[in-house]
């Protein structure tokens, strides 16, 4: 019984914990998220998905059938499906 207690304990400061940081974050409109998301805008920029492919960099794919993301493949135009 103490032990579901001092679990109870931990869940409820966590949950505090977690929501004073969103209120952080949310806090004047959101810029909390927006700065966030700023810290993140150049992660991976000038990557190519050839990079994912190197021998030192496959131990590192999650998906290792899922090549990365290659930033040319966005600027050709889209085929359609034939269909016969």
């Amino acid at each position: 019984m103490a032990d579901l207690a001092k679990r109870a304990e931990y869940l409820a400061g966590l949950l505090k914990g977690l929501t004073a940081f969103s209120d952080t974050l949310t806090a004047d409109s959101g810029k909390g998220f927006a700065d966030g998301f700023a810290a993140l805008k150049g992660a991976g920029v000038g990557h190519t998905s050839l990079a994912a492919q190197d021998a030192e960099n496959v131990h590192k794919n999650r998906y290792r059938n899922v090549p990365g993301e290659n930033m040319l493949s966005a600027l050709r135009p889209i085929q359609p499906a034939v269909r016969n």
